[in-house]
């Protein structure tokens, strides 16, 4: 099991975009709001995680909209799989179809999602724990 596995279990669940997820998404990327908000982000996820009982408040700290926007994920991919390809289209069937791979000879990282943010994001945390990135 990676640090990856539970975002690739509710990325799998999600149907639409969750700013919850948004927040796992930020923690396990490494994400972070520049200077003391960003300190003050991650001293507020990790109350978040011990206590449970607070919710950050992500749009006040900056935080992309990574289940809504494929601007945030795409950059989401090229920060963390530098050098990798990606692409992504709808179907016709109404879900979305993304992948990447690093290298012609490479075998690509499908995944199929309800939306193209989902299906990029799904893609992109499934490539990181086949590549055994920590």
């Amino acid at each position: 099991m990676s640090k990856y596995s539970d975002i690739i279990v509710r990325l799998e669940a999600a149907t639409g975009p969750d700013r919850e997820l948004d927040i796992e998404i930020a923690w396990v990327s490494g994400w972070d709001a520049k200077g003391s908000v960003g300190q003050r982000w991650r001293d507020g996820y990790k109350i978040q995680k011990e206590t449970g009982h607070v919710v950050i408040a992500a749009n006040n700290f900056g935080m992309p909209l990574f289940t809504a926007s494929i601007d945030a994920t795409l950059e989401l991919v090229e920060r963390m799989l530098l050098g990798w390809r990606h692409a992504h289209e709808k179907r016709t069937n109404g879900t979305c179809l993304a992948w990447v791979d690093i290298a012609d000879d490479e075998p690509c990282i499908p995944s199929v999602a309800d939306t193209v943010p989902l299906a990029i994001l799904h893609a992109l945390f499934r490539a990181l724990e086949a590549q055994g990135h920590e």
